[in-house]
């Protein structure tokens, strides 16, 4: 690559950057966020001017490597996994590029070899691309270009029509178009470039009428009070009975402050509990009894349970009813690879027992996606890393879930932006499905989010915070198109190219 290539390259990592929350921004405040609508312009300008396949991957790669190893430097903050988590730091930001890269490349090569136009093909692919790493090995779908735009609830609506594959179209398209009207290499009366237009200006009216078509659950719907439980207790000690008396005289102390605004309902953190909810038989009537008023309780737990001959331990979330009653639980169903699990140990046994012998003991994966019922409410549980997963959310969402509460913990990452991005990336699921969603973390950012992706109030990271907000149920809620067809758009998108792309090779 020439100097002024990596130059560009770098100038697009910068601008990706600084649209997210950032070490400067680290928090849920970012000026700069409206960045990304013009980021991929600097390497775009030296890909197509270069026309090279192979200069297209790399300027592209090396784009992508700068911004995810800056944007993702907090991993080497999560000491449990000691050098591992430099390991995964460095292995997520070598991998991630490759879903940007790729599409660049078959773009220019396709426009060698077919004369396929780039305002066709590029956004299409990245796009697709975007969906591909949602879930390609295991998944990781933080830093969607669409996440960008958390303090622009008006522009996120479209979220519910096509999720965020939608936007993420919008995105990558102005950039490409920018790029290709700054070279002067985009012929207008081009059938392809043509159809790539109307597909765009379609999607573009979309966005504008959802603004108008979904409004705020709060003119239609029900409202309670949400307390959030952000009790900044370190967990990482050992759980013995001083440990287990002061976070619960921390939480009753919290649970009594809050009658003042009459809650209905109580979040507590991921894991939040010091010991095992279900194994506890006085918890449930002593936690009941805290509260004036009587209210619920989604309470973050382990849980162990023996089953096929051995020991196994869950990540969950029990729900307590008004009356002290446990009325279900839900187990963290996308586990977080190397952190709660060994990848291949349920496969390969062998992989289980040398981890064990070192002290590792890993969690299962919850074996159902189902909204817990309480007081005649349906809440949504997402555990940590469950709350960037769409499809976890909408399946929650498909059975009538009324509400999403979000529980994580997140303190490892330290003072850094960590918190804020997985904060801003769950508050997607909250626009694609329609719902409220509250999220209690152990040590913040808090807060609650409204089903227009509105953040009604937060908390700052490692302070001891009780929030209280309202929550807005719709009764019998309809599900959004993106509830009902998940995914859709991205392979409409795809195959919408890909038709376009063959009519053209075939003349």
């Amino acid at each position: 690559m020439k100097i002024t290539g990596i130059l560009m390259a770098l100038f697009t990592s910068v601008l990706l950057y600084f649209s997210f929350p950032n070490f400067i921004n680290q928090g849920l405040f970012v000026p700069s966020f409206f960045l990304i609508w013009g980021a991929f312009i600097p390497v775009l300008f030296v890909i197509l001017k270069q026309d090279s396949v192979k200069g297209a991957f790399w300027n592209m790669y090396l784009s992508g490597f700068v911004f995810y190893a800056a944007g993702l430097y907090w991993f080497k903050n999560i000491y449990p996994m000691g050098v591992f988590a430099y390991v995964s730091w460095f292995a997520l930001a070598a991998y991630l590029p490759v879903w940007l890269a790729i599409p660049a490349a078959i773009c220019v090569y396709l426009k060698k070899r077919f004369d396929t136009e780039i305002l066709l093909s590029l956004p299409a692919l990245l796009t697709f691309g975007e969906y591909i790493r949602e879930w390609m090995f295991s998944g990781f779908p933080l830093l969607t270009p669409a996440q960008s735009q958390f303090m622009a609830p008006e522009i996120l609506q479209i979220l519910k029509l096509t999720g965020a594959h939608g936007l993420n179209y919008i995105i990558y398209f102005f950039n490409t178009a920018a790029a290709l009207l700054i070279l002067k290499k985009i012929e207008i009366k081009s059938t392809q470039n043509i159809a790539a237009l109307t597909v765009f200006g379609a999607v573009l009216i979309a966005a504008v009428l959802s603004v108008f078509i979904f409004k705020d659950a709060k003119e239609k719907g029900t409202a309670y009070n949400a307390v959030i439980l952000q009790a900044n207790i370190d967990q990482d000690v050992n759980w013995d009975v001083n440990y287990r008396i002061n976070v619960l005289n921390t939480v009753r102390r919290m649970v009594k402050e809050a009658q003042m605004c009459g809650p209905d309902i109580f979040v507590w953190p991921e894991t939040a509990f010091p010991g095992m909810f279900a194994a506890d038989a006085s918890a449930p009537s002593e936690i009941a009894g805290w509260s004036e008023k009587p209210a619920m309780h989604l309470i973050g737990s382990d849980f162990s349970l023996y089953k096929e001959g051995e020991m196994k331990y869950y990540n969950s979330v029990f729900a307590l009813s008004k009356d002290g009653v446990t009325t279900g639980s839900y187990s963290k169903f996308h586990l977080v690879p190397f952190g709660e699990y060994v990848p291949f140990a349920s496969t390969f046994k062998f992989i289980k027992k040398v981890v064990r012998r070192y002290g590792y003991i890993g969690f299962e994966k919850g074996d159902k996606i189902e909204p817990i019922t309480v007081d005649g409410l349906k809440a949504a549980p997402l555990i940590c890393y469950d709350g960037l997963f769409p499809e976890i959310s909408t399946a929650f969402a498909s059975k009538g879930a009324d509400f999403f509460a979000h529980l994580s913990y997140e303190t490892w990452y330290g003072r850094t932006p960590a918190s804020a991005q997985i904060f801003t990336n769950t508050l997607l699921r909250a626009v694609e499905n329609d719902r409220y969603l509250v999220r209690c973390v152990a040590s913040g950012m808090s807060g609650i989010v409204s089903n227009t992706g509105r953040i009604t109030i937060s908390s700052g990271l490692f302070e001891k915070s009780m929030l209280c907000g309202k929550i807005y149920v719709k009764e019998n809620a309809a599900k959004t198109p993106y509830t009902k067809y998940k995914d859709w758009f991205a392979f409409f998108i795809l195959l919408f190219f890909g038709a376009a792309a063959f009519l053209k090779a075939k003349k």
